[in-house]
C-alpha cells in the first residue's frame, strides 16, 4: 500500500504450489519487504515465496498488500585528523536531520568548520561548525543510501598558517640550493669535458710533430742518400774523364816522339807524320767528346733522379701538413660546437636560477601579505568576539 506502479494479476491452480510474482511497485524513501493479506497488515509472504492454496475455496480471488519498510540512512563522522566528537546518527527517509546530543571534534592548530559530504570541504555541507544541520531540518531527509561517511573540515590557525608557509620556504629554498648544486656540478662536469678536448688537442699536435719530424727525416735520409749516389757518379765521371785525358796524353807523347824520330830519320817522312799527329788530335777529340757526352747525359739523370726525389719528398710533407690542418679544424670546430653548448646550458640555468630567485620573491611578498591579512582578520575576529 502507499506505492506507485501496476502490477497483472496471477493465476494459481487449487492443490499446486506457485510462486509469488516479483514486485514492480515502488515508494520513494521505502524499501519493499513483501506481502501482507490485508492493507496495513503484516508481512506474511516474502517476494518470490511459494504459496499453496491462499484460499480454502477453488477459484477465489486473493489480493495481497505490498509491505514496506522506510529507509534508513546511517551517517558516519570522519574527523579526517581530529579526535573526538559524535561517530555516527541515523536518520530515516522524510524525517527531520536532528542535532541533538552532537558534538564536534577537536584538532590542534585548527578551528572546526563543519561536517561535509567530501573531504578538505569539498561536496555539501550538512553540519555547520557548532554541529547544527544546515539542511533537512524542514523538508525532512531525502538521500536514500544506507550508508554515507561526512568529513570534518579543518581551518588552520594563523600559526598553522605560519608554519606551512615556513615549510614552503623551506621546501622552496631546498630545491634552490639543489639546482645551484646541480648547476655547480654541470659547470665542473662541463670543464672537466673541456681539460679532455684540450688534452685531446695537444696530443694531435704532439702526434702531428711526429709526424712532421719522421717525414722530413726520411726526406732527409733520401736526399742524402741521393746526393752521395751523384757524388760517386761524379766521381767516377772524373776518373773516367782523367783516364781518357791521360790516354790522349800518352798518345799526343808517342806521336810527337815518332815525329821526331821521322824528322831525324828522314824529313821527307815529315809529311806523313803530320798527317798521323792530326790523325791522332782528331781521334783524341772525339774520345774527350764521346766521354764527356756519356759523362754528361749519366749527370743528368742522377740530377733527374734526385729532383723526382726531391719533389716526393716534398709532396709527402704537403699532404701530411694538409692532413694535420685538417684535423686540428676538425677538433677546433669540435671544440666551438662543445663551447656554444655549454654557453647555452649556462645561460639556461642562469636564468632558470633567476626565475627561481625570482618566484622566491614572490612568494616572501605573499607570505607577508598573508600575515598582514591574517593579522588584520585575527584584530576583526577578537573585535567581533568581545562585542
Amino acid at each position: 500500500a502507499g506505492g506507485e506502479g501496476a502490477m497483472q494479476d496471477s493465476a494459481y491452480s487449487y492443490g499446486t504450489i506457485g510462486a509469488l510474482s516479483g514486485n514492480v511497485f515502488v515508494k520513494e524513501g521505502f524499501a519493499f519487504v513483501g506481502w501482507a493479506l490485508s492493507e496495513g497488515g503484516v508481512c506474511v509472504f516474502a517476494e518470490g515465496d511459494e504459496v499453496f492454496n491462499l484460499s480454502d475455496e477453488n477459484g477465489a480471488n486473493i489480493a495481497l498488500y505490498a509491505v514496506w519498510e522506510q529507509i534508513k540512512t546511517l551517517i558516519t563522522f570522519d574527523a579526517d585528523g581530529g579526535t573526538g566528537g559524535s561517530a555516527n546518527l541515523s536518520v530515516g527517509y522524510g524525517d527531520t536531520l536532528s542535532a541533538s546530543g552532537l558534538t564536534a571534534p577537536v584538532r590542534s592548530g585548527y578551528t572546526f568548520g563543519g561536517y561535509f559530504t567530501e573531504k578538505d570541504g569539498n561536496g555539501e555541507m550538512l553540519f555547520d561548525r557548532d554541529m547544527l544541520p544546515v539542511n533537512y531540518t524542514v523538508n525532512g531527509w531525502d538521500r536514500t543510501e544506507q550508508n554515507l561517511t561526512l568529513y570534518a573540515y579543518w581551518i588552520p590557525t594563523p600559526e598553522t598558517i605560519m608554519n606551512d608557509v615556513g615549510a614552503a620556504i623551506d621546501e622552496v629554498q631546498s630545491n634552490l640550493d639543489n639546482a645551484i648544486a646541480e648547476l655547480q656540478a654541470a659547470i665542473n662536469a662541463n670543464e672537466t669535458d673541456i681539460e679532455a678536448k684540450v688534452s685531446a688537442l695537444d696530443s694531435a699536435y704532439k702526434a702531428a710533430d711526429t709526424i712532421l719530424r719522421s717525414d722530413f727525416t726520411e726526406a732527409d735520409a733520401k736526399l742524402e742518400a741521393k746526393i752521395a749516389a751523384l757524388e760517386t757518379a761524379m766521381r767516377a765521371a772524373d776518373s773516367a774523364l782523367q783516364a781518357a785525358i791521360d790516354k790522349v796524353q800518352s798518345n799526343l807523347d808517342n806521336a810527337i816522339a815518332e815525329l821526331q824520330t821521322a824528322i831525324n830519320a828522314n824529313e821527307t817522312d815529315i809529311e806523313a807524320k803530320v798527317a798521323a799527329l792530326d790523325s791522332a788530335y782528331k781521334a783524341a777529340d772525339t774520345i774527350l767528346r764521346s766521354d764527356f757526352t756519356e759523362a754528361d747525359a749519366e749527370l743528368e739523370a742522377k740530377i733527374a733522379a734526385l729532383e723526382n726525389a726531391m719533389n716526393e719528398a716534398d709532396s709527402a710533407l704537403r699532404a701530411g701538413i694538409q692532413e694535420l690542418q685538417q684535423r686540428l679544424n676538425e677538433i677546433k670546430a669540435e671544440l666551438d660546437i662543445r663551447d656554444d653548448e655549454l654557453e647555452r646550458k649556462l645561460n639556461l640555468v642562469i636564468a632558470e636560477n633567476v626565475k627561481i630567485e625570482l618566484t622566491y620573491r614572490i612568494i616572501i611578498i605573499i607570505i607577508a601579505t598573508i600575515e598582514a591579512i591574517l593579522v588584520v582578520l585575527f584584530v576583526i575576529y577578537t573585535i567581533k568576539k568581545r562585542k
